[in-house]
């Protein structure tokens, strides 16, 4: 028996794949496409949300980022695979230490390497608000260092998108933002979040 819980879930997953077509074929992507695509997108995440029942055990968990294993490691790994050219240095230890990146969202050159940071493309606390809570100790580990989640950006524009999720952020670039939304509801859709 399909269930109403089922249905949006379902309707969330194609509306996922609707906005990843849109992206890769519309050009140019309006600020109004976005806002619309984002509206429609954030309503059936919150319709999943309001109708997954609360479970008790779920509800004593909280959200923990060290639950999703992202470390030093990955971060360093990240910084490498990234750089522009082969400007990146190494210390003994194989942690960069110098280098040159363009932040993923405004373009602008990153050349301290203590201003880059990795973003998680679909932030850790949204996916744990959207169904990563109820996951397995190595699919949270998986989400929280799959590199397709991943991205370079500088410490002020990740500030600014925080733990902001699909459709409630995005750069003032609008084929940024047309890339940023395409990528998120492939994730959604990837980890099957918000059901």
């Amino acid at each position: 028996m399909i269930t109403i819980r089922s249905r949006v879930a379902s309707t969330l997953a194609m509306l996922a794949g609707t906005v990843f077509l849109l992206a890769a074929k519309i050009a140019p992507f309006t600020d109004d496409a976005v806002r619309q695509i984002s509206l429609q997108f954030d309503t059936a995440v919150t319709s999943t949300r309001m109708l997954s029942p609360a479970d008790d055990a779920l509800r004593a968990v909280s959200y923990d980022r060290k639950l999703f294993g992202y470390g030093t490691k990955t971060r360093h790994e990240l910084l490498k695979a990234h750089a522009v050219g082969t400007s990146t240095k190494l210390n003994e230890q194989g942690l960069v230490t110098d280098g040159l990146w363009r932040d993923a969202y405004t373009g602008q050159a990153i050349t301290d390497v203590t201003e880059a940071t990795i973003d998680h493309v679909v932030p850790l606390r949204w996916a744990w608000d959207h169904g990563a809570k109820t996951w397995q100790k190595d699919k949270l580990i998986a989400f929280g260092n799959d590199s397709s989640n991943l991205v370079v950006t500088g410490k002020i524009t990740n500030s600014a998108k925080g733990s902001a999720g699909p459709g409630e952020w995005y750069p003032d670039d609008l084929q940024s933002a047309r890339l940023l939304l395409a990528r998120q509801a492939w994730i959604v859709k990837k980890y099957g979040l918000g059901s």
